[in-house]
């Protein structure tokens, strides 16, 4: 008897699994709240210089930028009453007595500990050091985990992220915020990886995957969560300590989800096991079929996992041989793409010029047709399809975004052009606060309607053709991000199952601990690469839209495992054809053959 069998006989998709995807979800619905809350508490809001004390109020002491606007590091030096030549803006120097905020539309640790100008790097530094937590916290927790237990590390993360969540609330400047939040992520982990195995072990084979797919929408839906708070919590610290706190409740509930069964056959705890079963049965109505049960039926029906757990693999193992070798290259660049892509995105609402709460809904919202979409692409076309085309797709869109200009115009402007120029329009000297200016071109009178930088709209060449421009920038930029995401996402919900079904049996988990370190590293680094945009603004959209695709490339070089039985040795992977096999029927010891269930011992994966 499986496993699996053991399972079906207590029951595998009845009340006690939806409380227990309940219990373990509800938790899952915060994570998106901390993972994404930068996003708010790290906004930049309008702002600039503070003018010297001495100083009498005006606009003379700062100076305009080429959108008209007033320089956000700049202002001039000279007093008040000094009189300057004509056409001369004077000297500047930077903000020596610090900044005014527009406080109206955010108050974050921006404006609390000024990460603006030079220091505006930090607050990406802050973004980073929170996914090293995450990186660091997934290695050794996996391995406390598997020594342990399961619910011992998920009580504790819920208890770690609850107080440090907390404490970041209240600290007194960036570096302790800092600290905060890697410990923070740290937590983020051990929740992470407890709750994927305690939620897909305890149900059926044919349930996993539908288990796995909810526990991920628990994560969606946290995304429609956090911009309503944020909108009504404007302030940083009483938004960061309102996302924490319900953790200390979750912590009192994580007494009620069980431990895991395999983990506690394989500890040898046979009596604790058989008493989880037999709960189990009560809770879906098979109390009798659970007092039937016995210590020698649970050694029976883990034989093999008790078998493959006494064999010792390695991480080295993942490279020993050709085909697995092949795969492990090949999904540790997949995984790095889509977790540097999806946060490249996903921390970079603020920068689309659209209303930050609208993004951040429409920006969760795209993750459920994605995900759906996902589904029907992998059963359909198969998983090597839907991994190559959802990087690729992802990797073209960003790098779509490259090639639309930021600050040209505003969304609803537009302007009809005509003829060849015969005035002194270019004549570079438009100042900003003109709304409205006529021309002439070939005769014919044409009303502009702009601001910026004209001379970026229209060459100063005569020009013959007849164009019209309605220029909507932010929304174009906005709709490649929400399609770049939405396409990410179905990378993340493809590579999953992908992972799973290429790596064999033996070395699962420990592929999937590679793998998933991997997506780590790749969202650690995605903050860090937008700090190069202070070189040339198109530098980070050329490196994140680049690896994206690369990413996408290298899922050609996988094999297609849809319709395959799951490998459950290495010399599996190495007999494998590198070609798709169709459906075919199967007799009943090969179909029992493919029932494999998952190792005790390996690391978790991000809801995302």
């Amino acid at each position: 008897m499986a496993f699996s069998e053991l399972m079906d006989r207590v029951g595998s998709k009845g009340t006690f699994q939806y409380l227990n995807m309940v219990l373990l979800g509800l938790p899952v619905l915060g994570l998106a709240n901390h993972y994404l809350l930068q996003i708010f508490t790290a906004a930049t809001p309008p702002h600039h210089c503070r003018l010297p004390p001495n100083a009498s109020a005006g606009p003379w002491g700062l100076p305009k930028g080429l959108d008209g606007k007033p320089e956000t590091c700049l202002r001039f030096i000279y007093p008040p009453n000094t009189s300057l030549p004509n056409n001369t803006q004077g000297a500047t120097e930077p903000c020596l007595d610090g900044w005014v905020y527009d406080l109206h539309t955010v108050d974050s640790i921006v404006t609390e500990w000024d990460l603006v100008c030079d220091s505006r790097r930090m607050k990406e530094v802050a973004q980073s050091v929170f996914m090293a937590g995450t990186l660091i916290g997934g290695i050794v927790l996996g391995d406390l985990s598997d020594r342990f237990g399961r619910k011992p590390i998920l009580t504790c993360s819920y208890l770690l992220l609850a107080a440090s969540g907390s404490g970041a609330a209240f600290s007194p400047n960036l570096s302790i915020y800092t600290i905060f939040r890697f410990l923070s992520g740290w937590s983020i982990s051990g929740i992470v990886l407890s709750t994927t195995i305690l939620n897909v072990e305890c149900v059926s084979i044919q349930m996993r995957a539908i288990m796995s797919t909810l526990m991920g929408y628990f994560y969606t839906c946290g995304q429609f969560i956090l911009p309503g708070l944020a909108y009504a919590i404007p302030q940083w610290r009483w938004l960061q300590l309102t996302v924490s706190i319900p953790f200390f409740v979750f912590f009192l509930l994580s007494w009620w989800i069980p431990e895991s069964v395999r983990w506690v056959v394989l500890s040898g705890k046979f009596s604790k096991a058989l008493k989880i079963l037999r709960w189990m049965a009560a809770l879906n109505g098979k109390k009798e079929e659970g007092e039937k049960l016995s210590v020698e039926d649970l050694k029976f029906s883990m034989q093999k996992e008790i078998s493959l757990a006494k064999a010792k693999y390695s991480m080295a193992d993942l490279f020993r041989t050709p085909n697995l070798r092949r795969v492990t290259f090949c999904l540790s660049l997949v995984w790095f793409s889509t977790g540097f892509g999806y946060y490249s995105l996903a921390m970079s609402v603020e920068d689309f010029g659209v209303n930050l709460y609208v993004l951040q809904l429409i920006f969760g919202g795209v993750d459920i047709p994605a995900k759906f979409i996902a589904v029907l692409s992998m059963n359909h076309l198969g998983r090597h399809i839907t991994q190559a085309g959802a990087l690729l797709l992802a990797g073209g869109a960003i790098l779509a975004i490259t090639f639309v200009p930021s600050d040209l115009t505003q969304p609803g402007q537009s302007m009809v052009v005509s003829g060849q120029c015969e005035g002194s329009l270019w004549d570079g000297a438009w100042p900003a606060d003109i709304a409205k200016r006529k021309a002439s071109w070939h005769g014919k009178t044409t009303e502009l309607s702009t601001q910026g930088r004209p001379h970026n709209l229209l060459p100063p060449r005569p020009w013959k053709s007849h164009v019209y421009i309605d220029v909507y920038l932010p929304t174009l930029r906005t709709v490649l991000a929400v399609f770049g995401k939405g396409c990410l996402s179905s990378s993340f919900s493809c590579l999953f199952l992908y992972t799973t079904e290429l790596y064999p049996t033996v070395i699962r988990q420990t592929g999937m601990g590679v793998s998933n370190m991997w997506t780590r590293v790749g969202s650690m680094s995605a903050p860090l690469v937008k700090i190069t945009g202070e070189l040339q603004p198109f530098i980070p959209s050329v490196i994140f839209g680049t690896v994206t695709l690369l990413g996408g490339s290298a899922a050609y070089f996988l094999p297609e495992t849809l319709n395959r039985p799951l490998p459950e040795t290495i010399e599996d992977v190495e007999n494998w054809s590198w070609q798709a096999k169709k459906p075919k029927q199967e007799p009943e010891a090969e179909k029992a053959s493919q029932k494999i269930p998952l190792q005790p011992c390996g690391r978790g994966r991000d809801p995302s």
